[in-house]
């Protein structure tokens, strides 16, 4: 197994000038620093253009970076060969090789790894049923859907029994209905392989699920770094609450005086010093009801679970969206009330109030 260590990695990418834009630079990393422990199941979130592939690629040696230091075990990764790393790379635009069967795909790299062909045939038995693919191991490429050329792909990267496993976006492609499978499957390499794996995702349930740790990216920058549970149920800092809770909460802003805050002209006691705070407050901590924040409803979205209320008090201080049990009217006056206790204080700063 390997333990990597990241100091302060940076990475430009320079775009050059064309008839309708001049040359621009884009920095793709930003002083990243991390530790992904030996064989943990490490996971990196961030939405498009965060820098989350750009790293994997940086880690699988396809990409280079500007500045700062990449260890592999504690030496260089400079100065190490890719075999010597012993890594398997499966990118989010995975490719398997058209005019080869399953099996073929598989086999490939397996003979330069020095193995027998009775060894070769049992490794491909082995991550195929694992994989779930044992009756497609006869079929070409163009004869799999989408989510059989993916666990294709998942299982070729298996096959090599690498120390490290980096996949990019390993679900985007796959039809939501089956992505609960291949969490099982993920789950089950996670407790199967004693190696290390790094996994890039934008979904907040993918890395919930798998993530022993977990690296909040966005834009570049390493915004938290713990376990699903730190990070989720104990954010550090206001931004990390709305990157994990993005389009699933209510932030508001408010003074204390008293242990009681104002907001709508409803009055709610707070076990907290006087001062200005900003409150979070995740979409199943609130609820509509009889009393509580007066609001008024400004939209109705209908989704699959119902309708969702988009509303604001009358001050406009408070406002939100909140799927409702029964279908209201643009327009209509409810209320909206909490568990103070659920409340996330944040300081000016942006740290959160323990």
């Amino acid at each position: 197994m390997a333990n990597i260590e990241i100091h302060n990695l940076s990475k430009t990418f320079y775009i050059a000038k064309n008839r309708r834009k001049p040359a621009s630079e884009v920095m793709a990393l930003q002083n990243v620093s991390l530790h992904i422990p030996s064989g943990s199941f490490f996971v990196l979130m961030g939405g498009s253009g965060s820098g989350k592939t750009t790293l994997l690629r940086i880690l699988a040696g396809i990409e280079s970076f500007d500045d700062g230091d990449f260890f592999w075990n504690g030496v260089d990764a400079t100065k190490i060969s890719q075999e010597e790393k012993s890594m398997a790379y499966v990118p989010q635009n995975y490719v398997l090789f058209p005019y080869a069967t399953v099996y073929q795909n598989i086999a490939m790299g397996l003979k330069d790894r020095g193995l027998t062909t009775e060894e070769i045939i049992a490794c491909i038995r082995r991550v195929a049923k694992q994989a779930g693919i044992t009756a497609i191991l006869t079929r070409k490429p163009r004869q799999l859907s989408g989510g059989e050329q993916q666990r294709v792909a998942i299982a070729r990267a298996l096959a090599r029994e690498a120390d490290v496993n980096l996949f990019d976006e390993p679900l985007s492609n796959v039809d939501p209905k089956n992505r609960g499978t291949f969490l099982r499957l993920f789950l089950e390499m996670k407790s199967r392989h004693n190696a290390t794996f790094l996994y890039s995702t934008h979904r907040l349930e993918e890395a919930l699920t798998l993530a022993d740790q977990m690296c909040l990216l966005q834009q570049g920058k390493v915004i938290g770094v713990g376990t699903p549970q730190e990070l989720y149920d104990k954010p550090a800092t206001l931004q990390i609450f709305s990157f994990l809770r993005a389009g699933k909460s209510l932030t508001f802003s408010g003074v204390v005086k008293n242990r009681t805050l104002l907001v709508a002209n409803t009055k709610i006691q707070l076990s907290l010093p006087d001062g200005s705070y900003t409150f979070g407050l995740s979409y199943e901590d609130a609820y509509f009801s009889e009393e509580g924040i007066p609001i008024r409803i400004q939209n109705v979205l209908w989704e699959e679970d119902g309708p969702h209320l988009s509303f604001a008090s009358e001050d406009g201080t408070f406002r939100g969206t909140l799927l409702s049990p029964t279908p209201h009217e643009v327009g209509e006056t409810m209320h909206v009330t909490f568990n103070a206790k659920n409340l996330f204080a944040f300081r000016p700063n942006g740290t959160r109030v323990d």
